[in-house]
Order: structure tokens, then sequence, then C-alpha cells
């Protein structure tokens, strides 16, 4: 099925009003306004039911096998009249090139019933550009194997805006951020968790990202706490330009000793530049007191308590292959097995820890292959 070129004001593809079980599968859209508008909250008491039947939530529903096309206004989104939304899933669809200037984002997650969250799965987000985050906009959401690639933000001015990811209360899992870019401004590839709650970023590749004044990883509040475990950034540049300078091309948080409680295990932070500079993380000592690194490998290790840290190339290769550990390694068996890992894999599909020790960054080294030699 396809739904494109229609250029109407307001021209929703697909609006979804408090319905329960439906499936979109297979669909081409490529509209003027929202791709597929979750709805079903009308009026000042729209939580009431009792007073307004007509209102309710949306339930299980599932989007896959979906592209939305370049002229899509939001993909994936809560309308206007969205009060509430339970056990949504996106799964393995692709945004690509969705570029409207007063568009605030590719995709967004739906608000969640309490005990509920959605998911988006297996999904692809290419050459977007939005204003507030140009590929997806992500509330109390759990992101698995998905790729982010060449999104941008929009609006130049703005500097509370991200372009690929903004995202709070959720979590980020076995995904792929490479290659995206912003504006002036806002220059910056941006994983955010704000709100007071947790951010969890496990097993992510976070590389060759351009950013302006801005981090390739901003954490933004005062109040959240972000868990950051076996992810690699690397080789992510921040330039200057009229709103400031990063003091960090890696990970960074908005201000010295307002940080949240960030804690990072297990991750590679390599090669991050600020204007050619390399600055992974940075170098504020007040900040120290809330975060938390261990067993991760950064340029300025040797400034951080914590055990584990180390300050040596980690030897990545580069390419198609990039993340992944080269042989003779310093990262390869110098991670912390953590409760989950036993049964974990890497960003790659192979088993999380090879040789009794888990990796740092988001590959693990297996075996390296030799030469099978067969005699008759």
């Amino acid at each position: 099925r396809k739904l494109e070129g229609v250029l109407g004001p307001s021209t929703d593809a697909i609006d979804l009003d408090a319905v329960t079980n439906v499936v979109i599968r297979n669909v081409r859209i490529d509209v003027n306004d929202d791709g597929i508008a979750l709805k079903g909250g009308k009026g000042p008491d729209a939580n009431d039911f009792a007073k307004h039947p007509e209102n309710g939530v949306c339930r299980n529903v599932v989007v896959e096998d979906c592209t939305f096309g370049k002229m899509c206004f939001g993909g994936v989104t809560l309308g206007s009249e969205c009060f509430s939304a339970s056990n949504v899933v996106l799964r393995n669809s692709r945004f690509e090139n969705c570029s409207v200037a007063n568009s605030d984002y590719a995709a967004q997650s739906p608000p969640a019933e309490r005990g509920t969250r959605p998911r988006i799965e297996y999904c692809q987000f290419v050459g977007n550009k939005a204003l507030a985050a140009g590929a997806l906009y992500a509330k109390n959401t759990d992101i698995y194997r998905s790729h982010f690639e060449g999104n941008s933000d929009a609006n130049a001015n703005n500097e509370s805006r991200a372009a690929a990811v903004r995202f709070g209360q959720s979590s980020m899992t076995e995904c792929t951020v490479v290659g995206n870019s912003g504006q002036d401004v806002l220059g910056f590839d941006q994983i955010w968790s704000s709100d007071a709650y947790v951010g969890a970023i496990t097993n992510c590749l976070i590389a060759n990202n351009t950013s302006g004044a801005r981090p390739a990883l901003d954490v933004n509040t005062s109040n959240t706490r972000v868990d950051i475990v076996n992810c690699t950034i690397a080789n992510n540049r921040s330039v200057s330009n009229k709103s400031g300078t990063a003091k960090s091309g890696g990970i960074g948080w908005l201000k010295p000793g307002t940080a949240p409680r960030v804690t990072v295990v297990n991750t590679i932070i390599w090669g991050n530049t600020v204007d050619g500079e390399v600055k992974d993380l940075p170098a504020d000592m007040d900040t120290k007191i809330t975060i938390s690194i261990s067993h991760c490998c950064f340029l300025e290790a040797d400034d951080w308590t914590g055990p584990g840290n180390i300050a040596k190339d980690p030897r990545l290769y580069s390419g198609r292959r990039f993340g992944m550990l080269r042989g003779g390694s310093p990262c390869i068996d110098a991670g912390d097995n953590l409760g989950w890992t036993a049964d974990a894999v890497d960003l790659a599909g192979a088993p999380r820890i090879y040789n009794k020790v888990i990796d740092m960054g988001c590959y693990e080294k297996g075996p390296t292959p030799g030469l099978l030699i067969q005699v008759k």
C-alpha cells in the first residue's frame, strides 16, 4: 500500500482514535502531516472516560515493515488529542529523508499508561531533519537494535535541541548512532535523558558525529540518573560556534557542579575532539563528585578516580568494522563482569563474554579465525 504525495493541510495518513489490537504492516507513507497519529483524548476532561466515553487509550498497536518518506511532518507520533497509549511497538520500519522545517521529529513515542513502555526495535532512521530531534523524540521508551545515521537538526537558533535522538526515562540497547550532525548552535548529536528518571545506554556505538558547542553524548539536567554501559563513543568532533565551545567531545553535561548522577562502566571513550584537540571527558574537578567511571578507556583516565580505567589506545578497527577491537587491544578482557552480561550478546550479536572476562566497548573480541587444513 502507498499513501504518498498528498499535499493538503492537516493530511494525516492514518489516525488511530482510542483503538485496541491494531496492526499496520507493509505501508509506505509520504504525506504532508503525521504519518501515523495516535489519538483518543478530546476535551478538558480527556481522562474522564465516564464523562467522555468517546475518549480512550490506544492499546496493543503494532507498526511494522513500514517506510516513511520525506514529506512526513512526523512519522509516528502522538496526536494533539492523545491522552495515553499502552503496548505500542514500532518494528522493522524505516524513516528516511523526512525533512520538514516546522516538524519537531521524524518519530515520537507516545505517552505510556502506568506499567507499560512503548518499544522501538530494528528500525532505521536515515537522513532525517527536524527541530526538536532530527530522528526520534522518545519518552519512557525502550529502543532496541536500531540505526541512526545522517540525521540533523533544522533549527540553528535553539540550544535545547538534539540532532539525532532526544529521549527521557528511556533505554537504548545495541543501537548505532553514526554520522549525524547539527547546525550552528544545534550542531550536535545528543542522546538526552531529561527529567528525574533513569536513562540507560547499553552496547551502543556512538561515533563519527559532528557537533557544535556540545559533546556527542550530552546529559542536560541535574535531576537525571544515566547509566552508560559497554558503549563505544569514538571519533566524534565538536566545533566551536557562536554559542560557545564544548568542554569535551565525548560525554558531557550542561553545567559544572550540577551534573546528574552518571555511571559509566566498561566503555571506550576515545578520539573525541573539540576544535581538533582530543577531549574525551570534561576537566571540571567539581563535576567528578557525581560521576562514577570504572573499567573505561579514555584519554583523561589518569586524572579520574575509579578502578580499572586506562588511558591507552584501544586499537579500534576503521572502516566498516569501526569500533571493533584489534588483536592486542588493552580493552580485551579489561571490563567488569556485570550481572546481566553472562547470557547477553554484544552489538554484533556475539556472546557478550568470551574468555571469562568481558571486554570494554560495544563489541566483544572473539576467537581469531585460523587456517583449517584437512588431510585425507
